[in-house]
């Protein structure tokens, strides 16, 4: 749907009237706005700002907030002194009519003094009584305008002469105020981003912001984002860290990706995290479809789509999250400027589906971030048979947090009555409330307490850690960072999601995109990088090394991307003959290639691959261009980088870059056929140029979650005939503390009818060149031979039980969160052994005795980490 019309004013035909636009960003349906969203009146002229305020100076004289809050304290001071005095007057009044009180009873007694006494003491005793009641009614006067005092201090209302902002909505609501840029003109809005420029800690989103709009508010606030394809601004600049669950945009067409990017920032300033989907309308079902697997870990979606509107219903009837149409005003004339995508989405056959307003991309994006937040906080559910506690009344106090190491409760029962977050005033309410203080988020497996001396062990969960995936390469095209980036996010890793890790090592100076293209008549993904930053003239490995190390980003992507340009250094070292830290990167530490490795390690994070091999690559054949002239291809750092794969030249040309080779080769330990797996998911991802002989693609095939090939190792195998067999022993040691898996020897029979042996060596791929030497070097073999073995192992932790008072390990050996094996360390059982003058067997038995008391049998829980 790439060749949609640009949105704009679309003809109405006659008898129909002009499409609404919406006016306010928090609704999709209310009509009339109010407070800031509101598109306000041009002020009068003679009141009209001639120019936005300067920075750092004040709006509207002394400032709203500042008279507000002194007219609030002096209200209060007036309240409590009228307060006063009415407390006073109440209690002369009092005064008074006691007194009458007691006159009146002395007339009645004395009936010589007459009737007139009583009646004088009457009319004292009434005159008490209204003095009383004057006081009472000064006393509640003193306490109104005590409470308006109060009113008049509290922070939230900032007032200016065009714009009443409601600052603490937030922490009203959980969800700040936004600022509607149309109808407003750029001086009033300058004058908004001028008061909230003392709020630092409000995010506040510009939307609507025409480019007169965008250029006062920067005036003011030089720091904000500005989307201008969004026409939306945010400050602060930076969204919150995200948090709860992922929210996805879609945008059918590339003409309705301003409205959907509108959406996806203000989920994103909202704090959630989220992905941009681009041109997946009906029109290409199969867009959609490769995008299944991020659609469905997305707790919203929203689908802006204009034309027919027929998007929305689609995507509800393939997902379990709420999809919320955002109906664009895309299309040619029978579109009507949006309605007829409206009613059609309003009409939607799936269920699921919540409509906003026509090209209310703000009011979408905040409906997805409230369906995505996490729930709030839930305290404990009251003990069996007791009541439950009331909600505290709406005069209560808010309550804090409770701190991290206080007991764990489990969450309430879903028919149990659920208590308010804030705390009753004990002084109105009863005792019942919980306390607060021992109310925390529970663990996902509760560890019960274990006696002294036994092994703590986890409840069962619903089940254990699923296996990461495993991902094989397909380089006979050739290699190279853009086609690997472009490979994973054809694969479903997500764009915004690649972006962020990019930003979080070189702020806002690349751009990434994703886009289809063609190679040799097939389908591909190809990843954009559009560098909008000034390139530094060449960038030193220690430098680039310590901005990697200090990135806020995910420990897995973090290594990874230090790996892979440790791998560059060194073969760069290599080539030119210097220290590694030493190196200055000229092409592979430029913006573009540091965006490729990041993005890469990054996108391979989000998809969960966490095992990759790859067939034998393309290298080409030729010459090529570089920083140092003209170079043979291989470039000689591709070269170095290739030692020990399997290669191809695979036509001429440079076919793989010393960026996708390092990336390749710290990615995949292992050169091999497709392994057997049952593939998940397909991602091509394609090169530059499209060459008429071959497509210039690299594919990347993902096994289904779950269905991992186990990891890749090598065995080395030497028979040997000749070599002293006390030395065994020593070489058996040296291999495994050389970092072999297992080491072992096997008895045969040679040619001659020699006795020998057989040494195997099981290790991981990057540890073979080094116990191959040490092979060669301490035993007399002539060869070894090398394959390659899949070893699928149980993991393992040692848990200590006390036998005769001194601790034994356990090895214990365990899947999916339950017990398989668990065996004494026998070295530690020989040692006991000896110390207490008794026989190994009987120091095993109880060993095994113990470990079986402490509940560590196979089929019982696995113990827990740590």
């Amino acid at each position: 749907m790439t060749d949609r019309p640009a949105p704009g004013p679309a003809a109405t035909p006659a008898g129909f009237p002009a499409p609404p636009v919406d006016p306010s960003p928090t609704s999709g349906i209310a009509p009339v706005p109010t407070g800031a969203h509101a598109p306000a009146p041009p002020p009068p002229a003679a009141a009209r700002p001639a120019d936005p305020a300067p920075a750092g100076a004040r709006v509207g004289g002394p400032g709203p907030c500042s008279a507000a809050s002194t007219a609030g304290h002096a209200g209060r001071a007036a309240g409590s002194d009228a307060s006063t005095a009415g407390s006073d007057a109440s209690a002369a009044g009092s005064a008074a009519s006691t007194a009458g009180s007691a006159a009146s009873t002395a007339g009645s007694a004395a009936s010589t003094a007459g009737s007139a006494a009583s009646t004088a003491g009457s009319d004292a005793s009434t005159a008490g009584s209204d003095a009383s009641t004057a006081g009472s009614d000064a006393s509640t006067a003193g306490s109104d305008a005590s409470t308006a005092g109060r009113a008049g201090a509290e922070p939230g209302a900032a007032p200016l002469d065009y714009a009443d902002l409601d600052l603490d909505r937030a922490a009203r609501r959980g969800y700040p105020e936004a600022v509607f840029c149309a109808g407003k003109t750029p001086a009033q809005v300058a004058g908004i981003a001028a008061t909230i420029r003392a709020r630092p800690d409000v995010t506040t989103l510009f939307t609507r912001a025409e480019p007169a709009h965008a250029a006062a508010v920067l005036a003011e606030l030089p720091d904000a984002r500005h989307d201008a394809d969004a026409a939306l601004l945010a400050w602060p600049p930076t969204p919150p860290p995200p948090a709860g669950g992922l929210v996805v945009v879609i945008a059918a067409g590339t003409s309705d990706l301003p409205v959907a990017r509108e959406a996806e920032l203000t989920a994103r300033y909202l704090g959630r995290p989220t992905e941009l989907v681009v041109d997946a309308g009906v029109a290409g079902l199969h867009r959609i479809l490769r995008r299944l697997g991020l659609l469905r870990r997305a707790r919203a979606v929203v689908v802006a789509a204009g034309m027919d509107g027929a998007l929305p219903s689609v995507v509800a009837g393939l997902i379990p999250a709420p999809v919320i149409a955002l109906p664009t005003s895309v299309g040619y004339g029978a579109a009507f400027g949006g309605l007829a995508p409206l009613l059609s989405m309003v009409n939607a056959c799936a269920p699921g589906v919540a409509v906003v307003n026509i090209d209310n991309g703000y009011g979408a994006g905040h409906l997805a971030a409230q369906i995505a937040a996490d729930p709030p906080i839930a305290p404990a559910p009251p003990a069996t048979g007791s009541r439950p506690t009331p909600s505290a009344p709406p005069d209560t106090a808010t309550t804090t947090l409770p701190a991290p190491d206080t007991a764990t409760t489990t969450l309430p029962a879903p028919d149990t009555t659920v208590a308010s977050r804030t705390t009753p005033d004990p002084a109105r309410t009863a005792p019942a409330t919980p306390d607060p203080a021992k109310i925390t988020l529970a663990a996902p497996h509760a560890v019960e307490p274990a006696a002294p001396g036994a092994a703590q062990r986890p409840s069962p969960g619903p089940g254990a850690a699923t296996p990461g995936r495993h991902a094989w390469i397909d380089v006979s095209a050739g290699v190279a960072g853009d086609m690997l980036l472009g490979a994973l996010l054809d694969a479903g890793a997500g764009v915004a999601a690649v972006q962020r890790a990019v930003d979080a090592v070189v702020p806002q100076a690349v751009r990434i995109g994703f886009g289809q293209v063609t190679r040799a008549g097939l389908r591909a993904g190809r990843a954009y990088v559009e560098v909008v930053a000034a390139e530094p003239p060449r960038r030193a490995w220690t430098e680039l090394r310590a901005v990697l190390a200090a990135a806020r980003l995910p420990a897995a992507v973090r290594e990874r991307a230090l790996a892979v340009f440790a791998r560059l250094a060194q073969a760069e070292a290599r080539v030119h003959g210097i220290e590694p830290g030493d190196v200055h990167f000229h092409e592979v530490g430029a913006l573009d290639a540091i965006a490729d490795v990041v993005g890469c390690c990054a996108a391979l994070h989000e998809l969960g691959v966490t095992s990759v091999s790859a067939g034998p690559v393309a290298l080409g054949s030729g010459r090529v261009r570089g920083a140092h002239g003209e170079l043979p291809v291989p470039a000689p750092a591709v070269a170095e980088l290739a030692l020990g794969w399997r290669v191809c030249a695979g036509g001429p040309g440079e076919l793989a870059t010393p960026t996708g080779m390092a990336l390749l080769r710290t990615f995949a330990p292992v050169c091999e056929d497709l392994p057997a797996m049952t593939p998940g998911v397909v991602g091509v991802g394609a090169g530059g140029r499209d060459r008429p002989d071959r497509a210039n693609v690299v594919r990347m095939m993902i096994a289904a979650e779950g269905d991992a090939p186990p990891p890749v190792t090598v065995l080395l195998e030497a028979n040997v005939d000749d070599l002293d067999p006390r030395l065994w022993p020593g070489v058996l040691a040296g291999l495994l503390d050389a970092g072999a898996a297992d080491a072992w020897l096997t008895p045969i029979v040679m040619k001659k009818g020699r006795p020998a042996h057989t040494l195997g060596v099981l290790c991981p791929p990057e540890r073979v060149a080094r116990l191959r030497d040490l092979v060669f070097e301490h035993t007399s073999t002539l060869g070894i031979r090398e394959s390659v073995r899949r070893r699928t192992v149980l993991e393992r932790c040692l848990v200590p039980v006390r036998v005769a008072g001194e601790p034994v390990m356990i090895k214990v050996g365990h899947r999916g969160g339950v017990i398989v094996q668990a065996m004494p360390e026998f070295e530690e059982v020989a040692a006991l052994a000896r110390r207490l003058g008794r026989p190994q067997r009987v120091v095993l038995r109880q060993a095994a005795a113990a470990a079986e008391a402490a509940g560590l049998t196979p089929g019982a829980p696995a113990p827990a980490a740590g």
